[in-house]
C-alpha cells in the first residue's frame, strides 16, 4: 500500500499514470523484474523504427515490419513480463498477408523511457494508436493481437466501441485480473465483454501455470456470450512459455483467423 501512495504523488506522475489499483505499482516492478531477457536487442537493419505520443505527451517507441504491398495493419500488445525485442522477431511472417506488423514497448519499458507504467495509461496509449492507425488511408484492414495481459488493454481501450476494427486475437488473456490487486471490476475482461464478439478468436490453455484457468474461461465465456471463437485447449501453456509446437499452433490459427477475415472465402 505504502510504494502506491508514494507512487500516487510523484511529481512526475501524469494523472493518466497513477495507479487505479492499491498494489498496482508494486505489481508493475514485479512485472518488469521477470522479463526474460532485459537485455535484449532489435535488428534495425531489419525492422523500421516507429514512434507515436500519448495524449499525455510521453514518446512511446517500438517498430513496425513492413510488408511489400500493406492491405492493413497488425498492432500487437505483449505481456507485463515482455519487451518488443524479445518477441518481435516472431510475428515476420504476418508481413505475407499483406499487414505492417506494429509492436510497440509499453511506457515505462525497453524502448519507451518516458513516463511511468500504469493500467489506465496503458489502456490510453493503445486507444490513441488504434485511432492514428485507422486514419491511415492505406490500411483496409485493421488487427489486433493481444497477448496475456496486453489483451487485457484491447477490451479496455475497445470498450467505449467508438474504435473501428476488423478482428481481433486474444491469446492468453485472464478473464479478470487478479483478485489480489483489487482493481475494479469493471476492468476486468468478462465483465465488458461486447453485445458481439464475433470477430474475436480467444486462446487458452489448460496448463497455463501463469494464469491458472482464466483464459481458457474467457475463451469460453466470449464463445457463449457474444459469439466468439474459442480455442481452448487442455494441452496449451500460457503464450511463449508453451514448447515449440504449441506455440506455432496458436500463431498458426491466429494467421489463418486473420486471413479468413480478409478472404472470406478461406475456411
Amino acid at each position: 500500500m505504502c510504494g502506491a501512495a508514494n507512487a500516487l504523488e510523484a511529481p512526475d506522475r501524469t494523472d493518466l499514470e497513477k495507479p487505479v489499483c492499491p498494489l498496482e505499482v508494486r505489481a508493475i516492478e514485479m512485472f518488469k523484474e521477470a522479463i526474460h531477457h532485459p537485455k535484449a536487442r532489435v535488428n534495425w537493419n531489419e525492422v523500421g523504427r516507429s514512434q507515436f505520443s500519448s495524449v499525455d505527451g510521453r514518446r512511446i517507441n517500438g517498430l513496425v515490419w513492413r510488408a511489400a504491398n500493406p492491405r492493413g495493419y497488425l498492432l500487437i500488445a505483449q505481456g507485463t513480463s515482455m519487451i518488443a525485442a524479445e518477441i518481435y522477431d516472431t510475428f515476420a511472417d504476418y508481413r505475407s498477408l499483406g499487414l505492417d506488423v506494429y509492436i510497440y514497448d509499453f511506457r515505462g519499458y525497453g524502448l519507451s523511457t518516458e513516463g511511468n507504467t500504469s493500467l489506465n495509461a496503458l489502456i490510453s496509449d493503445y486507444r490513441k494508436r488504434v485511432s492514428e492507425l485507422n486514419s491511415d488511408s492505406r490500411y483496409r484492414f485493421r488487427f489486433l493481437y493481444g497477448l496475456s495481459v496486453g489483451g487485457l488493454l484491447f477490451v479496455n481501450a475497445l470498450a467505449a466501441g467508438d474504435l473501428q476494427y476488423t478482428a481481433m486475437v486474444l491469446d492468453s488473456v485472464p478473464n479478470a485480473i487478479p483478485f489480489y490487486l483489487f482493481c475494479p471490476k469493471e476492468l476486468d475482461p468478462e465483465q465488458i465483454l461486447p453485445k458481439d464478439c464475433s470477430n474475436w478468436l480467444v486462446i487458452g490453455g489448460g496448463e497455463d501455470r501463469v494464469i491458472g484457468s482464466r483464459a481458457a474461461s474467457l475463451a469460453r465465456t466470449a464463445e457463449k456470450e457474444c459469439g466468439a471463437q474459442a480455442l481452448a485447449r487442455d494441452d496449451f501453456g500460457h503464450i511463449f512459455m508453451d514448447g515449440d509446437t504449441n506455440t506455432r499452433a496458436r500463431l498458426n490459427a491466429a494467421a489463418d483467423f486473420f486471413r479468413s477475415k480478409m478472404d472470406p472465402k478461406t475456411p
